[in-house]
């Protein structure tokens, strides 16, 4: 959608454009250390009971940045061609209920039966995006536009599969674990291996800036279409799907896989932090073969195999009303995004002013992650050629961070020429 009369836009090189997305799925840093009562009210405590009543089933916590190397842009007829380049990482770790319940509780309410761990993984992706977007009036009411982007992946991390299960026996001998998991990875390192050939770490240490930006090895592509449509003066209606595609990952690229069963039958540790212990370098010794046989149980083998990950798809449905011509406009957007392990919702209010022809202003009301209490505020200047423009979906983020569900941000410059 445009309605800048410009006939060629450049954003400023290095800084065209930063947008930054912060949210859970509903709980809060608050929600897990707060200050405490009594005598503890001047101290922050770690609330476990807390943060497990805040929880839903299933929980994710959504970080996203898209940083603009340069956007620019130009008219042709009816026409208007944009070219961008942009890098973009994603991180969306999923964790459940159950988990958080284990860690909270132990094993003891589960005696004589199976403790399923729910599911649990992370999505991460880190790739460059170069946008070719073609924008064309049909006519006074209708308006349509569709873009492409060629993707180049850099690193990624995505788990198909986590299945842990927590027995412990009725008279309480022993608790076995069993875990699979399968997560497929691609990262600009080397692995490193024991002697049997598992998987011990990664070593970045001869990682490469340079050769990790310029390395195509890892391609895809990704297409968005949209349209806009006036029924009558004063009234825009709009709908659009961005960013429907994939990356095919081929170099760097792993299946890790994870199956073992370690059975912990009980050793007294009571006593392994009592400097005055008799037996106490005797624990620390039987505490470290524990860990030990932990790791050996649930090492990781690595198998060199490519694999192809989807990005976050957004959809669009949005109208706006001009109530007194452009200088006074309301509206409203929903968004639906999509990933590889879930969804979440958005729908936004706002009232848009022109005020000066220097100065716009735009307030906002959003509903998301279960929160109702997002108020935004947005400001765009002008000086000549030059604009610039800072927004925010919630800005009593800065008053209550511990109790913030997520928040978007997003601010840029641009050089606007050949206006009418």
């Amino acid at each position: 959608m445009r309605h800048d009369s410009s006939r060629f836009f450049i954003s400023m090189p290095g800084i065209s454009k930063i947008d930054l997305d912060l949210g859970t799925s509903g709980f809060t840093l608050g929600d897990v250390i707060h200050h405490g009562e009594g005598i503890y009210a001047d101290s922050l405590v770690f609330d476990v009971d807390r943060f497990y009543n805040s929880l839903s089933v299933n929980n994710s916590i959504t970080q996203e940045l898209a940083y603009t190397w340069v956007n620019f842009g130009f008219k042709a007829g009816k026409n208007f061609i944009t070219l961008g380049i942009t890098e973009k990482e994603y991180i969306n770790p999923n964790f459940s209920k159950e988990l958080v319940s284990l860690f909270k509780d132990g094993n003891a309410p589960y005696i004589g039966q199976d403790y399923h761990l729910g599911d649990n993984g992370i999505d991460a992706l880190f790739y460059t995006e170069a946008a070719l977007t073609f924008t064309r009036e049909i006519n006074k009411k209708l308006s349509f536009g569709i873009s492409a982007k060629a993707l180049i992946g850099r690193a990624a991390m995505v788990t198909e599969k986590f299945d842990a299960t927590v027995t412990t026996a009725d008279d309480l001998s022993y608790m076995d674990i069993k875990m699979q998991s399968l997560s497929r990875v691609s990262f600009p390192g080397n692995l490193e291996k024991d002697e049997e050939g598992y998987v011990s770490g990664m070593n970045m240490d001869d990682f490469d800036p340079v050769a990790t930006l310029t390395n195509t090895d890892n391609m895809g592509w990704a297409f968005g279409f949209g349209a806009a449509y006036i029924p009558f003066k004063g009234l825009e209606l709009a709908a659009s799907i961005m960013d429907l595609g994939s990356i095919e990952w081929k170099a760097n690229s792993y299946k890790f896989v994870q199956d073992g069963n370690f059975r912990y039958e009980g050793p007294d540790f009571s006593d392994i932090f009592d400097d005055e212990a008799v037996d106490n370098e005797e624990d620390e010794n039987e505490f470290g073969e524990l860990l030990d046989s932990m790791g050996r149980s649930f090492r990781v083998n690595d198998f060199e195999e490519g694999f192809t990950s989807s990005i976050p798809t957004k959809i669009y449905l949005s109208g706006s009303y001009e109530l007194l011509g452009p200088l006074l406009t309301v509206g409203a957007v929903f968004r639906k995004r999509i990933w590889e392990s879930g969804s979440d919702d958005l729908l936004s209010f706002s009232a848009n002013a022109l005020l000066l022809k220097f100065l716009s202003l735009s307030a906002s009301y959003t509903m998301i992650s279960n929160t109702y209490n997002n108020l935004g505020l947005g400001v765009g200047l002008r000086g000549g050629p030059l604009q610039f423009y800072v927004m925010s979906d919630n800005i009593l983020m800065a008053n209550d961070l511990s109790n913030t569900r997520g928040t978007n941000l997003r601010f840029g410059i641009n050089w606007l020429f050949a206006r009418k």
